[in-house]
């Protein structure tokens, strides 16, 4: 600007009169800046240009190399993140806690150990039940179907005693060879605070007023150096964070020496206190009382923040457990991230650009203000289209300010200049219509990154109707630009899903896998912002939730470079395939299960998440906390195999039914073995609902969303008065398919009622009839689907809940046969049951 520019007295505010024969040659206006406009002159814009240049030029890349395979894009990906990377372009890294090898070695070993201590009790009990069944058989008035239930029942004992005993040191290995990791993980650690401690020390030698000898101060970089190598330390901890301790460490011994200080003078004031105390030399006395007690202040300070320094050092080293090697550290960006890039639109270019945040602060300060206010007045809106009203609006402009304004080039679009000032400021089209909200421009800068990446920019290039978005994978999105966000669907880890196999405890103790179906992960994301870019640069999707939140970032190489907290744009469902038919050996081989429909198992979303924590199943666990069901699913199931962090969610009414039928059928699968990744208390619970269906004829879908109070309530209310047990039956025989889902506790708690023997009808002197209960008892009893399970509920009737030994067992046998069934007409029918068809059932027992 010239000279005559700053010495003209009539220089009117905003735009420069035109005795500056300066010519503007574009406006530009910053997204979110509702003050005003720039006039920019050609020079200005060049320099301009080669910003956005510098700043589009790695996603334009990565849109160019969408037609190429998937190989090349992954490799333009990450090319693009080192890109943005260097021009700090993507939020900081931070830090973000997750599941690490600590933890889940401490779960090992206590899972081996409690395995062992569970088969070591069961071999005692198996001892003892053997003895049992044996002075039962001296019996010789058994008849023939219960003797030959006894005699098979016995020989599996047998063989249960002596495997189980013969498998006992292998479980008693496996406890110690688990607790040798974690004593080497815990280990590892404990040498990994040594290096640190070690290196803080050499520096606090070097750093410190006077340094220690030369001698000394070579010792401790030798020794510093050999734990280095040893625990990769510099993997750990960043040079910023030892700068911290050395700190620490210094600063502590300035305040040691300042407390020995004022020990030393302080002793010498007690003394003089005394003396002068003595001699009575009142004024001398008083002078050292005060003296003393500003010493004994300025001791209790400097104790206080020792003990602060101490505290922080604690904590840092407290941290040692959770660390991983930095370059495959989790992380999360900041969320609060005021993100560098800003979003600019001018008239000489169609759709939006970018540029970094520092630089347009450089570039503002020699860049001509226009009042957004005067830019409103000059516009006169009518009808006459864009490109009128465009002419219109600079014909105004020029006449209101008097300034020299040539536009370099417009584009008669939509998304022109003015047309976009007035949707977003002033809620209006050019042609005078009223602009819904949906419609006008979002100005947050959480936006911004998002536009930048779907390609608004380039949209001659690159087709955003298209939908096309690569997470790792491809799959189709629908892009809203002018909300800067992308609502996609994808399945994780395909949409074949991962196999869920869980290990039991079988017959002898030893480990089997459950093949319990198919589970995948659907996302239904809508992202924007900082996620938006995840979603185009990341080559897997990584989730993480905590309570009241769901976190969904982007992962490479390691390292999450783009994510953020969803809130309610995002919904993350597990979907479960069950097997529908059981494994067979065929030719040595087993057959894979014929796989049902993917049916929803849990659903999460950031209302309802739940901390993930490590269970006893490590990687699926199903507990009962606070009235609700809840599903653990570690990173594996959620994301495949190498994803990180892990899902938990309470789970809905249909859901519930859903893992009811689950459990079910994973007791059937492991033949009624102990489902470890099930709490007590939710398989409780499970128990209680089935109990219900059938007890009181409520639907399942009624019960499972009963508050807990409420099942416990009605479960209670359950009694042994004959009414209700008749009721019982008449649902049971009503209602035979109510009986599938229910587990041996539910179907136990059942028959201790049925078998009970009535002796007169109520309010009559009627002797009872047993028939109703001896029919609905054979439709429970066929309703088992191995003998084992038979076994099981013979063990757990009466016991509330508590399961009993061999004599427990006896007792109700006789109960269900002896005292019902075979003094009924159902006694042929149950005899044929226990000659045939557990029989059929009759692998393994115990």
């Amino acid at each position: 600007m010239t000279s005559l520019c700053k010495e003209n007295p009539n220089k009117m505010p905003g735009i420069a009169p035109p005795a500056c024969e300066i010519e503007w040659t574009d406006l530009v206006h910053v997204t979110g800046d509702n003050a005003q406009v720039y006039c920019l002159t050609k020079d200005q814009i060049k320099v301009l240009e080669q910003e956005e240049e510098l700043v589009s030029a790695p996603i334009k890349n990565l849109l160019d190399a969408y037609s190429q395979p998937n190989e090349t894009i992954l490799d333009v990906k990450k090319k693009t993140w080192e890109s943005l990377k260097a021009e700090k372009l993507i939020p900081p890294l931070v830090s973000s806690t997750g599941l690490t090898p600590l933890k889940r070695y401490e779960a090992q070993a206590e899972l081996a150990k409690h395995r062992y201590e569970r088969q070591l009790n069961r071999y005692k009990r198996v001892g003892s039940d053997i003895h049992i069944i044996e002075k039962e058989l001296q019996h010789s008035l058994l008849a023939p179907e219960t003797r030959g239930f006894y005699t098979r029942y016995l020989a599996t004992l047998q063989q249960t005693y002596f495997d189980l005993g013969e498998n006992l040191d292998n479980l008693k290995e496996t406890v110690k060879q688990k607790r040798k990791v974690l004593e080497r993980e815990q280990g590892r650690i404990s040498k990994l605070q040594e290096a640190v401690e070690s290196e803080v020390a050499y520096r606090v030698a070097y750093q410190k007023t006077p340094p220690e000898r030369d001698e000394e101060i070579k010792r401790l970089r030798e020794q510093a150096k050999t734990l280095n190598d040893e625990t990769g330390m510099v993997n750990y901890v960043s040079p910023a964070e030892l700068n911290r301790l050395s700190d620490i460490e210094i600063n502590t011994l300035q305040i040691e020496n300042h407390i020995d200080s004022n020990a030393s003078e302080m002793l010498g004031l007690r003394v003089l206190k005394f003396l002068h105390g003595a001699a009575k030399q009142n004024r001398l006395y008083q002078r050292d009382i005060d003296e003393l007690a500003r010493y004994e202040s300025s001791q209790k300070k400097l104790h206080a923040s020792k003990k602060n320094l101490q505290q922080k050092k604690n904590a840092f080293y407290e941290t040692m457990a959770a660390r991983v090697p930095v370059e495959g550290a989790v992380q999360m960006p900041n969320i609060r991230y005021a993100h560098q890039l800003v979003e600019i639109k001018r008239t000489g270019t169609s759709g939006f650009s970018y540029i970094r945040r520092d630089v347009l602060d450089q570039f503002k300060k020699g860049w001509q203000k226009i009042s957004m206010s005067e830019v409103k007045r000059s516009l006169t809106l009518n009808r006459a289209g864009i490109e009128g009203a465009a002419k219109q609006a600079a014909k105004g402009l020029k006449e209101n300010f008097s300034a020299n304004l040539v536009f370099n080039s417009w584009q008669s679009k939509e998304d022109n200049f003015f047309n976009q000032l007035n949707k977003e400021l002033f809620k209006v089209n050019l042609d005078g219509e009223s602009v819904p909200e949906e419609r006008q421009f979002t100005a947050s800068a959480e936006a911004q990154l998002m536009r930048f990446s779907a390609g608004a920019q380039f949209a001659g290039e690159y087709d955003p109707k298209k939908g096309r978005v690569h997470l790792g994978g491809e799959t189709s999105a629908d892009f809203s630009l002018l909300k800067a966000s992308a609502s996609c669907t994808l399945h994780l880890p395909s949409e074949a899903g991962h196999e869920l196999k869980l290990s039991y405890q079988g017959d002898h103790g030893e480990l089997k896998q459950l093949h319990c179906g198919v589970f995948r992960t659907t996302f239904e994301l809508k992202v924007q912002g900082s996620v938006g870019a995840c979603a185009m640069l990341s080559t897997k999707l990584r989730v993480e939730t905590k309570p009241r939140d769901l976190s969904v970032g982007g992962e490479m190489n390691g390292n999450v470079f783009a994510g953020g907290m969803l809130k309610n744009e995002a919904e993350l469902k597990v979907e479960w395939a069950k097997p529908v038919s059981q494994s067979r050996q065929q030719s040595g081989r087993v057959a894979q299960p014929t796989l049902a429909s993917f049916n929803e198992l849990v659903k999460v979303s950031p209302s309802v998440s739940v901390a993930f924590g490590v269970g006893l199943g490590l990687d699926f666990n199903v507990g009962y906390s606070e009235g609700k069901f809840v599903a653990e699913l570690s990173a594996q199931l959620v994301c495949g195999p190498g994803g990180a962090g892990g899902v938990a969610a309470e789970l809905s009414v249909e859901q519930v039914v859903e893992l009811i039928q689950f459990v079910r059928h994973a007791l059937e699968e492991s033949d009624f073995r102990f489902l470890e990744w099930v709490s007590e208390t939710a398989f409780d619970m499970i128990s209680k609902i089935t109990r219900l269906h059938i007890a009181v004829g409520e639907s399942i879908y009624a019960l499972a969303g009963m508050a807990e109070r409420q099942i416990v309530k009605n479960f209670s209310r359950l009694s042994f008065d004959q009414n209700y047990a008749k009721d019982e039956c008449r649902n049971i025989l009503l209602s035979p398919r109510n009986l599938k889902p229910l587990t041996p506790f539910a179907k136990a708690e059942s028959l201790d009622r049925i078998c009970r023997t009535y002796v007169f009808k109520p309010y009559s002197y009627q002797l009872d009839d047993d028939e109703l209960q001896a029919a609905a008892c054979m439709k429970l009893l066929e309703s088992m689907r191995s003998e084992r399970e038979f076994i099981e509920v013979l063990r757990l009737m009466g016991g509330k809940g508590r399961k009993g030994n061999s004599t427990t067992l006896l007792n109700n046998f006789r109960r269900i046969f002896d005292h019902l069934l075979y003094q009924s007409s159902q006694s042929s029918r149950a005899r044929n049951w226990l000659n045939n068809r557990a029989a059929s059932f009759y692998p393994e027992l115990e």
